[in-house]
């Protein structure tokens, strides 16, 4: 047997349906993406190539090598271009065709590249796309790159680019990968899990055959029928693997059955050694070979004319061990094969063969492709042990991948540079020496997203260098190793400061501006927005003087940054928009101009224009470089943010997982975990939401006091929303204090409104009598600046909600029954006692809304007081050391309306809805009031699946009698009534037999005390007793209220 491929196509209808489909789809101009994932074998390619035949398109494929740890950046998409270039479909002109020529060598010489230069990246990847588009003009175009799994990084960002952003063409994007490959930290996984969220693309996951299918498959490969004991043999080992079946059906074909191993090395290794001895030398030393490889390279190698290694390799060949490629090309059929043949070589045969490969490759460039060269003399070498020629190569192809903007396999080259240096000899004074490569592993390893190997890049380089002789140099290593510690949650603002020290402005005005604006960012970052300010405005300075105009656009959109945080957030604003227009002046240059954006979203946010903030947020997503997963994580975090408190929770989340998915440093990280904790929290997860959190206190080191305002203040509040679902106090307490014992701090008032809020309502809620606490936030509360409107509005909620916790303690003090009274801040709520449902939670954060819980059989929603209560005596405290008065349904119904008019958080407006329905239930005539805004809330909560908040809607309902406002299916026990008394009197008896005074009842059940006094009355005639304990007893000993459960 020959050939051991099928010449039958097998099964796989409905996988060929669902790619027909995305074709269909594709063909009217709507471009598809098809990521189609199995492992190794199970017949990926194989289905491509069926369906691409059947379907009569254009084809471009680009198939991505495994060559260790390296590879060429776009090897992938070097080889689909190269496809349409031959074919006559790359019509691209002008600057597209110049950017191309980076990844294809005949078109021409590339443009020069600067070593700093982010910007270029995204212009490459528009000139591919456009080439596509235009390829696809007149015919559907289908491109396959296969073997994703292998993909370097370059060419994984690349593909998961075009999957989001070819519009209005008509083109079909398969890619493949081994799914059996992608374990935990696997580099594809983040982009197949983002890509499968994507609308336009569908991810398709290939199975193994079953015993019927492989009985099919072996027919057509032998051409017989095959007896049903060779099925269940070769299904057994092969387990449905279309490759391996292929594989145990030639070896029956060459009658070698009993002789095949169990493994699949040895099943391999059979396969090869039915070879002649001669071919299986040649495809030894061919393993060692980068992938593809080459007639003539081989040959010299081998040491045998063309026409003869023809000859030898020809068996391969007809075994399907070996198939053709572009030109003289050729590889391994299965990489596999490939992998088993090279790991049987001897350690020195190994290092023998790479070193002749190595020596060929130098002697005649022209040998492999211009553009692999360097990737490929650097693997030889390394693996030959030539360190000074590894050496000389790693930096070469980092260059060539710097010039790609290929910044990870930039600084895999790097490490694999600076781990040869010191195994070369170096003339005394070298440049450019060890240090500076050190920089630059540690701005690859930024660009890349590693910012723990960057930091140690940065670090040894700090250690190695003198600073006061290249101070330039020593000045982006301090930047860069605070730009690391950063991202792994850590501050290093003296680095910045020591990096702007370094450098003068009269000597390096350019470059100490930049240090000025990284410095004003972080600056902003920790609250210290006076600081920031002072040192934007010398950047401004010094930018103004400089001819860049990105140094520009930095510098404008840091002072931009620090004028909105030191209180001018009008002209802030506006600065930033000036930023964004310059930037988009530049031609949308990836790092600038979506850093205009994540500045321009975090500030509407925090005004609390949220629809706005989201809006440019998720824009900017569209034009973000594909390699910034730092900037990407941040707009995902921007549009999640906003949407959580415009009510579109789904919505959010799947952002929020999309972020996750970018394997993020943890300072990213911790900022979409609490985001995903407020989710939970609103809808009642309250074990999700602390592991979450948890996962927050983990990567943020909270206590060490270098930790952002941002990040630590949402995080308190989110822990507030947390105890008070649990009816923890003394946790509200502890969250609080964290922030605020040390007085008001800059710019607070950005982040802790909300925090500020949502305790002021959970000790109302609670019950607490902790006054310290409440003196505590009441004095934040008088000391923070409001600097906008949503802030005013908290301010007043804090205010209302601090009347009401200590009209509801005067309440209990009043009754003089201690013990009924609620528990104070540091202790626990026993069983069976009142226990009030806290406030739902949003994001709690600028602007946000507050937590939520679900009420337990134990807890019993605690009310305000009746309109009738006493005012206290006029309190002669200043103002801000003042009780506040306690607010009526009417300062409610404002708070409600200016919610509204702001368009505040949909939770916010929910809760304040829920309050102002309280209050108004205790007024007399307030009924109909009050059944109208616990509708609007109980519809808002609806809206939100904020469960924990709805149960308290309903619970309201049930004790206000708000009929209308839930079905009366849903009221429960609450329409049922004791034998002889009426449904009122039957809820009195309930809460008289709880041992509660009279106060009590009438704040559950929004009815005065002297009303309640007038139904216990009622009680006590009917039941024929004198005494409260006297009915409770009779309750008890009849079973009364068992009978209107």
């Amino acid at each position: 047997m020959t050939r051991s491929t099928s010449p039958v196509f097998i099964g796989r209808r409905s996988e060929l349906s669902r790619l027909r489909a995305a074709f269909e789809r594709a063909a009217t101009g709507q471009p598809q993406s098809v990521l189609l994932g199995g492992e190794a074998g199970v017949g990926k390619t194989r289905l491509v190539e069926e369906f691409a035949e059947q379907s009569g398109a254009a084809l471009a494929l680009g198939a991505c090598v495994e060559i260790g740890g390296d590879g060429v950046p776009y090897a992938a998409f070097t080889g689909v271009l190269r496809r349409l270039n031959e074919t006559d479909l790359l019509r691209c002109r002008g600057w597209e065709r110049d950017e191309l020529a980076r990844l294809l060598p005949e078109l021409g010489a590339a443009p020069p590249t600067r070593i700093d230069d982010e910007f270029g990246r995204v212009r490459l990847f528009e000139a591919v796309s456009t080439a596509l588009l235009a390829a696809a003009a007149e015919r559907t175009l289908i491109v396959v790159v296969d073997d994703l799994h292998w993909a370097d990084r370059a060419s994984r960002e690349l593909f998961g680019y075009l999957a989001r952003v070819l519009r209005g063409g008509r083109i079909l994007l398969i890619g493949t990968y081994r799914d059996d490959e992608l374990h935990r930290g696997h580099p594809l996984r983040p982009l197949v899990a983002e890509l499968s969220r994507v609308r336009e693309v569908e991810r398709i996951d290939l199975g193994r055959f079953d015993r019927r299918e492989t009985a099919e498959q072996l027919e057509a490969l032998l051409g017989e029928r095959v007896a049903p004991s060779m099925v269940e043999d070769v299904y057994c080992r092969a387990e449905g693997n279309a490759f391996f079946t292929e594989e145990l059906a030639c070896s029956v074909s060459c009658g070698g059955e009993d002789e095949l191993s169990w493994t699949l090395h040895d099943l391999f290794l059979a396969r090869v050694e039915t070879l002649p001895e001669d071919t299986q030398r040649i495809l030894r030393l061919i393993s060692c070979a980068y992938q593809p490889t080459h007639t003539a390279l081989i040959s010299r190698v081998a040491g045998l004319g063309e026409a003869e290694l023809a000859d030898r390799l020809r068996p391969a060949f007809a075994a399907q061990m070996l198939i053709g490629g572009d030109g003289d090309a050729f590889r391994f059929r299965h990489a596999l094969m490939r992998e088993v043949l090279r790991e049987n070589l001897l350690p020195g045969e190994r290092a023998r063969i790479s070193r002749q490969l190595g020596e060929l490759v130098e002697l005649e460039p022209g040998l492999v492709a211009a553009d692999a060269r360097d990737v490929q003399l650097a693997h030889y070498w390394h693996r030959a042990n030539v360190a000074d020629k590894a050496l000389a190569a790693s930096l070469r192809a980092a260059k060539r991948a710097n010039q790609k903007f290929a910044f990870a396999d930039e600084l895999a080259m790097l490490e694999r540079a600076l781990e040869l240096w010191d195994a070369v000899e170096h003339t005394p004074g070298e440049q450019p020496d060890e240090v500076y490569w050190m920089y630059r592993a540690s701005l690859a390893a930024w660009r890349a997203g590693h910012p723990d190997r960057g930091l140690s890049f940065a670090e040894a380089g700090l250690a190695a260098i003198d600073a006061e002789a290249r101070p330039t140099l020593a000045a982006h290593l301090y930047e860069q190793r605070a730009t690391h510690r950063w991202s792994l949650g850590r501050l290093d603002l003296e680095g910045l400061y020591r990096a702007v020290d370094l450098l003068p402005a009269d000597r390096y005005p350019a470059k100490r501006a930049f240090m000025l604006a990284r410095l004003a960012s972080k600056l902003c970052m920790h609250g210290r927005s006076t600081e920031a300010l002072t040192a934007a405005e010398e950047g401004c300075r010094l930018a103004a003087q400089a001819t860049d105009l990105g140094d520009q656009v930095l510098a404008l959109s840091a002072y931009a940054s620090a004028l909105f945080h030191f209180g001018d957030w009008e002209q802030g604003l506006a600065l930033q928009y000036r930023a964004r227009e310059q930037a988009e002046s530049m031609g949308r240059t990836p790092a600038l101009f979506s850093r205009t954006q994540i500045c321009i979203s975090d500030q509407l946010y925090k005004l609390g224009r949220f629809a706005e903030a989201a809006t440019v947020a998720e824009d900017a997503l569209g034009t973000v470089a594909a390699s910034n997963r730092a900037q990407k994580g941040l707009l995902r975090h921007n549009v999640a943010e906003p949407l959580i408190d415009l009510g579109r929770l789904d919505e959010a989340l799947r952002h929020i997982d999309e972020g996750l998915n970018l394997t993020l440093p943890d300072v990213q990280d911790q900022g979409l975990l609490r985001l995903r904790a407020s989710v939970h929290l609103l809808r009642g997860n309250d074990e999700a939401a602390e592991a979450d959190l948890r996962q927050v206190a983990r990567r943020s080191h909270f206590g060490r006091g270098d930790i952002e305002l941002q990040h630590l203040i949402p995080h308190s509040t989110q822990l507030v929303l947390l105890a008070a679902h649990r009816g923890q106090a003394n946790e509200v307490a502890a969250a609080l204090r964290q922030v605020f014992d040390e007085g008001v701090r800059e710019e607070y008032e950005w982040w802790a409104w909300p925090l500020l809020y949502a305790a002021a309502a959970t000790l109302r809620d609670l019950g607490s009598r902790d006054e310290q606490l409440r003196a505590l936030i009441r004095t934040s509360a008088a000391d923070m600046p409001r600097r906008v409107p949503i802030h005013d509005l908290y301010a007043r909620l804090v205010a209302a909600e601090l009347a009401d916790c200590a009209a509801r303690v005067r309440v209990h003090l009043d009754d003089g029954d201690p013990t009924h009274s609620a528990p104070s801040h540091n202790s626990s709520v026993p069983s069976g006692s009142i226990r009030a449902v806290p406030v739902q939670g949003g994001s709690g954060h600028g602007g946000s809304g507050h937590g939520g819980a679900v009420p337990s059989p134990s807890r019993v929603v605690s009310m305000p007081i009746d309109s009738a209560s006493p005012d206290p005596a006029p309190d002669p405290k200043p103002a801000s050391e003042r009780e506040p008065e306690p607010h009526s349904d009417s300062v409610w119904a404002e708070l409600a309306r200016v919610a509204d008019v702001l368009a505040a958080p949909v939770i916010l407006r929910a809760q304040i809805r829920l309050r102002q329905a309280q209050y108004a239930a205790t007024v007399s005539g307030g009924r109909e009031t009050a059944a109208a805004a616990a509708r609007e809330a109980r519809e808002l909560a609806t809206s939100l699946g904020a469960e924990p908040l709805l149960l308290r809607v309903d619970a309201l309902a049930r004790s206000a009698r708000l009929l209308s406002v839930v079905p009366s299916d849903e009221l429960g026990g609450a329409t049922a009534t004791a034998p002889g008394l009426t449904a009122r009197e039957t809820d009195v008896l309930r809460l008289v037999a709880q041992g509660l005074s009279n106060g009590q009842i009438g704040t559950q059940l929004y009815i005065s005390t002297k009303t309640v006094s007038v139904h216990v009355s009622n009680i006590l005639a009917k039941l024929g007793v004198s005494s409260r304990t006297e009915a409770a007893a009779v309750a008890h000993r009849d079973r009364l209220l068992e009978s209107a459960a």
